[in-house]
């Protein structure tokens, strides 16, 4: 009973901040999701996916900019990242819970804070922070293999490691370690993108404000 409690509150916990994050991006930061959205192209051709599969990472990156065109819809940028950063947190908290016991809320918040963060960059991909999840889960299956059995989870463990480095790689750490929601630039992409769409209205309001 006591077991079934945690879950439903841990679940709920994860609910909130779910909705945080989603709230965060629809109404601190939707311009930047849709401005990350017009300057990335993401065609199904059978040249460009097979394109995918030649470099490490192939499939965080072909779901992460899969993922990005639907930013353009309103609140679809900031579901599939609440979603995202949800599936993230879970990763970290499943990693660190035998530890660390419940004290493992406080790293995991800090760690779904922290990508949270990184997100707010126009130049971090969606897929860096998909990789950080496979990767993640990749050491959840191995650990689950290992404490199994080393005999046949050793091995199973190698190929994972191995099959988890072609398919998430090691995360993106070619942009910023860090970022910083910066609402002034937040700003001059809400402008730039309601002048394309022609909305003259909401052009002056945001002038106004």
């Amino acid at each position: 009973m006591k077991a079934c409690r945690r879950k439903y509150i841990e679940w709920g916990a994860a609910g909130i901040g779910a909705l945080a994050l989603f709230l965060f991006f629809f109404r601190i930061l939707p311009y930047h999701l849709f401005h990350r959205e017009q300057t990335q192209l993401f065609l199904l051709a059978t040249e460009l996916l097979a394109g995918y599969l030649r470099h490490p990472a192939a499939l965080a990156r072909l779901s992460g900019d899969f993922l990005t065109q639907f930013f353009y819809y309103e609140g679809g940028g900031p579901a599939i990242m609440a979603v995202v950063l949800l599936l993230w947190g879970v990763v970290v908290f499943r990693l660190l819970v035998p530890y660390m016991g419940r004290w493992a809320w406080v790293p995991t918040v800090l760690a779904v804070a922290w990508e949270a963060g990184r997100q707010c960059g126009l130049n971090y991909p969606l897929s860096g922070t998909i990789a950080l999840t496979g990767i993640g889960g990749v050491l959840l299956l191995c650990r689950s293999c290992m404490r199994r059995s080393w005999k046949s989870g050793l091995p199973v463990s190698i190929l994972a490691v191995l099959s988890g480095y072609w398919l998430f790689g090691c995360g993106d750490w070619s942009s910023r370690w860090y970022n910083m929601p910066d609402l002034g630039r937040e700003y001059l992409l809400a402008l730039d993108s309601e002048m394309y769409f022609g909305r003259s209205e909401k052009v002056r309001k945001l002038l106004a404000e």
